[in-house]
Formats: C-alpha cells, sequence, structure tokens
C-alpha cells in the first residue's frame, strides 16, 4: 500500500469509526506535504458529516480565488441569470440569501421554491449556498446582479472565476466567494 492510500484510508476509518474528525486541515495538510502527497487528496474525508458527492463538492480554501465583502442589512437575492437593474421581481432561478421568516420559509419549505440559504442566528454567518457556475450570472462585463431589498448592485469576480458561492453574516456582511 503507497503512502497516499495509507493516509486516505487512515483518515476516513477515524472519520467513520468515531465520528470526529481524527486530524485538522491544517495538521492534515502538514501531514500530507511532509509524506509528499498532495493537501488535495485528503482534504474531504478529514471533515466528519460532508458529503463526497461529485455533484457539487465544498470547494477547498486554495480553490477560493477572491472574496467580495459588500454590507446589506436586508435579505439578498443573486439574480439568475444577469438582469437589468429594474428587474427587482423574485424570479423562479433566483438564490435567496434570507433574513427573514418569509424568505426563509421559500428556501426551507416543504419543498423549498427557491435556492439559498437562511440565517437563523443574526449573531453568526448563514451556510454558504453551493457553488453556481459564475458563467450562469454574469453578463458580458463579467458582472452578476444581486439586489439588498430592492436596491439593485452589481459585482465581478476576478478573472478565471469558474464558480462562486454566497452567505450572509453579522453587521450586515454580504460575502461572495469567487472560484476556480
Amino acid at each position: 500500500m503507497n503512502t497516499r492510500r495509507r493516509i486516505f484510508t487512515t483518515l476516513t476509518l477515524g472519520v467513520v469509526i468515531t465520528g470526529l474528525a481524527t486530524a485538522t486541515w491544517q495538521t492534515a495538510r502538514t501531514q500530507a506535504q511532509g509524506e509528499g502527497i498532495a493537501p488535495i487528496t485528503i482534504a474531504r474525508v478529514i471533515q466528519p458529516n460532508v458529503s463526497l458527492s461529485k455533484a457539487d463538492p465544498a470547494p477547498l480554501q486554495d480553490d477560493v480565488l477572491e472574496t467580495i465583502e459588500d454590507a446589506c442589512s436586508l435579505s439578498v437575492v443573486v439574480k439568475v441569470p444577469y438582469a437589468n437593474a429594474n428587474a427587482s421581481s423574485l424570479d423562479d432561478n433566483d438564490i435567496i440569501l434570507a433574513r427573514g421568516e418569509a424568505l426563509c420559509r421559500r428556501v426551507e419549505g416543504s419543498p423549498p421554491t427557491h435556492k439559498g440559504v437562511c440565517q437563523h442566528n443574526r449573531n453568526q454567518n448563514s451556510d454558504f449556498t453551493d457553488a453556481i457556475p459564475y458563467s450562469s450570472i454574469s453578463n458580458s462585463a463579467r458582472r452578476f446582479r444581486w439586489f439588498c431589498g430592492k436596491t439593485a448592485e452589481r459585482a465581478r469576480c476576478k478573472e478565471g472565476t469558474q464558480r462562486v458561492r454566497f452567505r450572509i453574516g453579522p453587521d450586515r456582511l454580504f460575502e461572495t466567494q469567487c472560484l476556480k
């Protein structure tokens, strides 16, 4: 058994048997680099209860090209696809980052009517939305449209961005992660 397989198996079994991660990301990364193995090989197995689905794997920190922080004290709607500033109505494909009960029902209802997340505690960050292709929300100038309440805003990720994900947090935080 080669070293790569041994570290992967050990960490996987540690998570399955104990239900707890046997190493933090930094420890695992250091161990992998000491063994001459790329850290991406083991990054997904050190966190318990993480889906290993190939459909939308959680981005690794190394996948983040840029993090954009904006301020919005209201719920945020990211337009899918890009829309003009006067298109503040909620469309079926839009992503909702909800701060209020009514919009939380749209993303957490049974069944949910929109993609998105709900911030249950104003003092904590919400979860990130699922990562989506940047091309599905950007216009020809690589900008994407989002609304803070009914106020239209625009942002642009760095060149090379392939996917994006979003979350909201305390102190009016609206965060966009631009991913490789």
